[in-house]
């Protein structure tokens, strides 16, 4: 932590300024709910509809505008044989072809197909034969799906353990209790055994179709809950810690603890909280990854180049935080990404930023103010002279102003809030030589309250990290072959809003193009230091190809 002393009243002189001026510049902030997802199959895609399980972990991991569809596709008991025919499958063939935003299926069958005709005493031959005869009338099921939607991506659900032999020690009737005298009444191992078996089965789908897609999830109930007692039935085995077992696969030889389990006595079905922790992991695992699809990431820098700055001119370094904080007003947040990776000559068409909250001091800004009153600004390099976060960097003119649209408001702990840049100027700010910097603003004064939202920063697990998103094409006009990066061409100063310079030997001939490759101007004769007034100019970077007698040079200058 640093702090420039720097007077209070000064600050909130220039906030009040700053926040007189605020004006949402972007048009085009609507992002509605989509159906992305079709849920298809038994009890366990059922519930997870009901609960909304997906929609959830969906808002969990900054897609709050991604929502599944579940409403007649879905039933308790269901097998894979009752989507071969109607009226099952015409259901899914109108919901596909009703919501065309749908790019992905849930398929959760199997489970009901295996347990109902398994019994403890098969050979391996039978267990073979059982799970043989469900994966067939599976890919019919799949091979269906496909024909409806071609390209659509299956993911297979799948399951987790049971916990028939506590539950059915409780409750010695019922239908749970008729399933478990028919399996034979089989140990723990032995039921997981055979739930290990089918596991494999998805397992293999995923690696022989590039649209079949799975998560394990076998032992995740073990792995987030543990076993807080004594199994109380034989083999009686001792409690374990939560996050101890291995996950994939759990241990074999336990149960799903009964406290994940629908009421503590459901032999086959998760509680709620269950079913969240299911759709969670198969959302970090599969959609986030397939939602964004990104063609290069970037996480933060962290150390100094991230933190916030309240109006008193303190610094938090390795905090990042949005806000007001009552008469102190607003606390404002920077952070950096090194995106000199991306090639010179890559035209962004899509960039998002992801934020995770990590904690809450009073209520959610994200949700208790207007989004007018909170701004993501944009510096196509280092703000002031420095990496370094400081306190003069609350006030400094940024690149772009108020650049992305918020989706989310991050309602719970580890849950992220997505930023979308959706202007094309404001893509092409982010810094393809160097440092992007960011900083996130929030503009109201509430003298009553202090509301406060802190996110993980570089510090935290990779997953929860601010990571930013990138999506481009190459510009096939830049020929890198003909660029020379030697040193004696300069031009300055960059960014501008007035004038530029150009400064080397012998120029021949200057060409300004803009970001997509497209001639602007041509220069003749150019004499060395003479400037290029670009008062007229729309925002944006400017790529310009110096001509000399030594060759020809490139560089990029940005306009504001």
């Amino acid at each position: 932590m640093k702090l420039l002393i720097i007077k209070k009243s000064f600050f909130l002189f220039l906030f009040f300024i700053l926040s007189s001026i605020v004006v949402n510049s972007q048009s085009n902030c609507n992002f509605p709910s989509k159906k992305k997802v079709l849920i298809v199959g038994d009890s366990w895609g059922s519930f997870m509809w009901i609960y909304r399980s997906y929609k959830n972990a969906f808002e969990r991991y900054g897609y709050a505008d991604y929502i599944e569809e579940a409403a007649n596709t879905v039933e308790n008991g269901a097998e894979t044989e009752d989507f071969m025919v109607a009226p099952k499958v015409d259901y899914v063939f109108n919901a596909l072809n009703s919501n065309p935003d749908i790019e992905y299926v849930v398929l959760s069958l199997c489970g009901n197909d295996v347990l109902g005709d398994w019994h403890k005493d098969f050979t391996q031959f039978q267990c073979d034969s059982l799970i043989d005869t469900v994966m067939a009338r599976l890919q019919i099921v799949i091979d269906t799906i496909k024909y409806i939607k071609p390209g659509i991506k299956i993911l297979m659900s799948g399951y987790d353990y049971t916990n028939f032999g506590e539950t059915c020690a409780i409750v010695s009737t019922g239908a749970y209790y008729d399933l478990f005298h028919d399996m034979g009444s089989p140990s723990f191992f032995q039921i997981n055994t055979i739930l290990q078996q089918l596991t494999q089965r998805f397992i293999l789908l995923d690696q022989a179709d590039n649209q079949i897609f799975f998560v394990n999830n076998l032992g995740l109930m073990q792995y987030q809950y543990g076993q807080s007692t004594n199994l109380i039935v034989a083999p009686f085995s001792p409690p374990y810690a939560p996050f101890t077992v291995p996950l994939p696969d759990g241990n074999i030889n336990y149960p799903s603890p009964r406290s994940a389990m629908l009421g503590g006595l459901d032999a086959f079905h998760l509680s709620s909280n269950g079913f969240q922790h299911f759709a969670n992991r198969h959302t970090a695992q599969f959609f986030w990854p397939e939602f964004r699809k990104p063609d290069t990431s970037f996480v933060s820098m962290g150390g100094l180049s991230e933190g916030y700055v309240d109006l008193t001119g303190t610094v938090f370094n390795n905090q990042l935080a949005l806000g007001n904080q009552t008469a102190a007003g607003e606390v404002s947040s920077i952070f950096s990404f090194n995106t000199a990776p991306l090639p010179d000559n890559a035209v962004i068409t899509e960039a998002r930023l992801f934020l995770t909250r990590s904690s809450l001091s009073g209520q959610n800004p994200l949700s208790n103010y207007s989004d007018t009153l909170i701004s993501l600004d944009i510096f196509s390099d280092v703000i002031g002279s420095s990496v370094t976060v400081e306190a003069s960097d609350f006030v400094q003119s940024a690149d772009g102003t108020d650049i992305a649209c918020v989706v989310g408001s991050a309602i719970e702990d580890n849950f992220k809030v997505r930023f979308e840049i959706s202007d094309s100027v404001h893509r092409q700010l982010i810094n393809k030589n160097g440092i992007t910097q960011f900083r996130l603003r929030h503009h109201a004064i509430d003298l009553n309250a202090s509301n406060i939202i802190f996110f993980h920063g570089a510090s935290a697990d990779s997953i929860n990290r601010p990571i930013l998103d990138i999506k481009y094409h190459l510009d096939t006009i830049t020929n890198l072959s003909e660029i020379n990066i030697e040193s004696g061409v300069f031009l300055y100063p960059n960014p501008t809003g007035n004038y530029f310079f150009i400064q080397a030997d012998d120029i021949s001939k200057v060409e300004i193009l803009t970001s997509n490759g497209l001639i602007f101007k041509e220069l003749y004769n150019w004499d060395s230091g003479k400037e290029v007034n670009v008062m007229n100019w729309a925002e944006g970077i400017y790529i310009v190809k110096i001509i000399t007698k030594k060759g020809c040079f490139v560089r990029k200058v940005v306009v504001r």
